[in-house]
């Protein structure tokens, strides 16, 4: 194996309110449609669209908040409509992160240009004749009159535990880790009631190979305990376009 380890992909592995799986399967190349994915950081929204394009065989096109959000005021709608004529452009499926930084509840708008934004957005849109992904982990923040305009809004959740087990069963096999029949039954029981999502394990096998470290039972949950904490304890980010100073 070439590269650095990664997880292998697999739908049934994502927690979510909607078959994905059925729905990558049933677009095609010249498909238009929106789509709005929620959930919190690591719990697949990318890994998804990154498999869409792979799927349908065009380039995915990722944009965050510190691509679109400019300080000057008309530099934002630019860069907004420059993302779409360049994914239009290259057929690419084009996916938008953190879309409640830039799009938000126009209802509590204070100042024109935070409205003049979001319209630029919504006309965009509107005119986008490819795949378009936005997503957010912050669903409160959204302007429901825009939610309409999107065809499926997919709510993405951290593992259920058969889910988590199966990713920490790959993980190990990745790492040359056997574990005994007793062995997969401890790792079932541990991982019981904890609140994991694909993120967490992406980081361990990361450390694992770093250091050629394998991991028994013990570690390993001790460990996406530990990755846990810190989720926990990291409930809000900054919004806007100082989200991703630093």
């Amino acid at each position: 194996m070439t590269g650095r380890l990664q997880l292998p992909y697999r739908t049934d592995l994502i927690n979510c309110d909607t078959d994905i799986e059925h729905l990558t399967e049933n677009l095609r190349p010249g498909s238009s449609i929106r789509i709005c994915s929620f959930g919190p950081p690591g719990t697949g929204k990318t890994a998804w669209a990154r498999h869409m394009a792979e799927t349908l065989q065009r380039p995915l096109m990722v944009k965050r908040a510190s691509d679109i959000l400019d300080k000057y005021i008309g530099e934002t709608e630019k860069n907004i409509a420059e993302i779409f004529e360049e994914a239009a452009a290259t057929r690419s499926v084009l996916m938008l992160d953190e879309m409640d930084s830039f799009l938000p509840d126009r209802r509590n708008a204070t100042r024109s240009w935070e409205v003049s934004q979001a319209n630029q957005f919504l006309t965009a849109m509107e005119e986008y004749e490819g795949i378009l992904i936005c997503s957010t982990n912050l669903r409160d923040n959204l302007d429901p009159a825009t939610m309409r305009r999107f065809d499926f809004k997919i709510t993405f959740d951290y593992l259920k535990p058969e889910q988590a087990c199966e990713v920490a069963f790959d993980l190990l096999e990745l790492l040359k880790v056997e574990l005994s029949k007793d062995g997969r039954g401890q790792l079932r029981a541990a991982l019981t009631g904890m609140s994991l999502c694909h993120g967490d394990f992406a980081v361990l096998l990361r450390r694992y190979s770093a250091l050629k470290t394998k991991p028994n039972v013990q570690q390993l949950v001790a460990d996406l305990k530990w990755e846990g904490s810190f989720r926990e304890r990291d409930t809000s980010r900054p919004i806007g376009f100082l989200a991703d100073v630093g």
